[in-house]
């Protein structure tokens, strides 16, 4: 037996999905009852319970090996059994679920859906869930003395989907021809043959952006590394949907030029600058009087500096609104983040530092505004998801619908706006400090961020800490006014260097 874990941010597809009426049986519900669209509801209602949590829906598939097919065939009990052992153990109690099996392959399988808000509104913790996940598994199948499944070995090839044959295609290849292969170039000449690229090594990322298959390019890699493949990608003539901020951080002026001579588009996806995008949109030829980019404060925009002279690094971790990677949680607590997006919006949007304005706002909804000389202000206003300004940069101009969840009036009863420190964040007007000097300075300031971000994870400095490190290295580095592309590349490793000496 092995269990398939997912999450998600919406019942609707999930429960959809699990109760289709001609490949499933439903098993057993506990707090919810109906048809899937109304136990969806009866789902995000409780959900409403807990707004800290962002991934709700709980998606686990218990997948049985073919040789157990006729002990389960007709044994629903059994089956209910082991699915209720398995919650047991991987804590899934006091909330509601659906239990399902399907009856649409040779292999027998069964769904659970559950709330990750529980009925008292706490969450269902996932910490190290597929480490146990995989455990419990190993428990169960001893326990009920079924055989272990033999993954896609078994796989019946003619009845898959045609993305899923391919994923398979890719597996037999790799099983095959892997352990013969003594290196990269190996492999990639053993399947020479087949329609299976090999890309490995430091430019690896760099030739795929270029490949003629692609049609738009999403950068989503974190810090300084995401600069040289999006470079490639507009000499290739990808339209960018860009994540990865630090790339206009580092190089904008140069990444503009990039972009405008080839001809290609850069659209944001970054909540904030996505945000102004689309308040942008239909507004050609009005100018712009200022940019206001909103930011939730982080963790500790209540802290006085005593306070956040002890951060820890697990405090810093836990973001109010937001779930994301660590790197960029922290910037976020630091307000680094913030920092980078009034660069970022700089080089996006044409306009002047002064005429980028960060107001911290508690509460996320409002991704941020564009005020015209007019005085008039356009807001975009959302949850508080990424899936929605990734779909309008992969959509642009059209708007799809999607499932996402929807904006419940009802509960904004409280917008909240206020001054950001710079006092106590200091990063930010670090940040500002940056834009303002120009050249490769933002350059510095990126890279002494990521050593010190490092290795705050790392318990070696403090939280303020960090803050004082970038502004000694702004002040060694060499400054270079006009910036080509090696000026960059040198500049990001002396920065290293210095930063990684200040930290000692």
């Amino acid at each position: 037996m092995i269990g398939k874990q997912t999450k998600g941010t919406s019942f609707g597809g999930c429960v959809r999905y699990v109760l289709k009426e001609e490949k499933s049986k439903l098993l057993e519900a506990a707090g919810v009852d109906g048809t899937p669209e109304q136990m969806a509801e009866q789902f995000e209602l409780q959900a409403l319970l807990n707004d800290k949590v962002k991934n709700i829906v709980g998606h686990t598939s218990l997948n049985f090996s073919p040789e157990d097919g006729e002990r389960l065939k007709s044994d629903d009990a059994l089956m209910l059994q082991i699915a209720h052992d398995y919650m047991k153990l991987m804590g899934i109690e006091n909330t509601q679920y659906i239990i399902a099996r399907h009856i649409d392959r040779e292999h027998p399988h069964c769904h659970i859906v559950f709330n990750r808000v529980d009925n008292d509104g706490k969450t269902i913790s996932d910490k190290n869930d597929f480490h146990r996940n995989e455990k419990v598994c190993k428990m169960l199948t001893a326990k009920y003395r079924l055989h272990f499944a033999n993954g896609k070995d078994h796989i019946k090839e003619e009845r898959l989907r045609p993305y899923d044959r391919a994923k398979h295609e890719i597996y037999k290849a790799l099983k095959e021809e892997l352990p013969k292969a003594q290196n990269w170039d190996e492999l990639k000449e053993a399947l020479a043959d087949l329609p299976i690229k090999v890309y490995a090594g430091t430019d690896a990322i760099c030739q795929i952006v270029e490949d003629s298959e692609i049609d738009i390019v999403l950068t989503a890699m974190v810090g300084y590394a995401g600069l040289k493949p999006t470079m490639n990608a507009i000499r290739a003539r990808k339209p960018i949907a860009l994540a990865n901020k630090e790339t206009l951080v580092v190089a904008g002026e140069l990444i503009n030029d990039m972009a405008r001579l080839s001809g290609t588009p850069i659209l944001p996806v970054d909540s904030e600058h996505s945000a102004v995008f689309q308040c942008l949109a239909g507004e050609l030829g009005n100018p712009i009087e200022k940019v206001i980019l909103t930011a939730s404060g982080g963790p500790f925009r209540n802290c006085t500096m005593e306070q956040l002279a002890t951060v820890t690094k697990a405090q810093a971790l836990k973001h109010p609104n937001w779930d994301m990677g660590a790197k960029i949680t922290i910037d976020s607590a630091s307000m680094m983040n913030k920092g980078f997006e009034v660069i970022e919006a700089k080089w996006l949007f044409g306009v002047r530092p002064d005429q980028i304005e960060v107001v911290v706002h508690p509460q996320s909804i409002i991704h941020s505004m564009v005020q015209f000389e007019d005085g008039a202000v356009k807001a975009q206003l959302g949850m508080p998801d990424m899936r929605l300004p990734i779909q309008y940069a992969f959509s642009y101009p059209q708007r799809l619908k999607a499932s996402f969840p929807r904006l419940d009036f009802k509960m904004c009863t409280n917008l909240t706006f206020e001054q950001p420190d710079t006092t106590r964040f200091r990063n930010l007007a670090l940040a500002y400090e940056a834009l303002h000097k120009g050249g490769n300075m933002p350059c510095i300031v990126n890279a002494a961020n990521e050593v010190v971000v490092a290795a705050f994870l790392r318990d070696e400095i403090s939280f303020l800490g960090m803050s004082d490190v970038i502004e000694k290295a702004m002040s060694i580095v060499s400054f270079v006014a006009k910036p080509e592309y090696e000026d960059y590349v040198a500049t990001d490793a002396m920065t290293r260097r210095i930063a990684q000496e200040l930290i000692k």
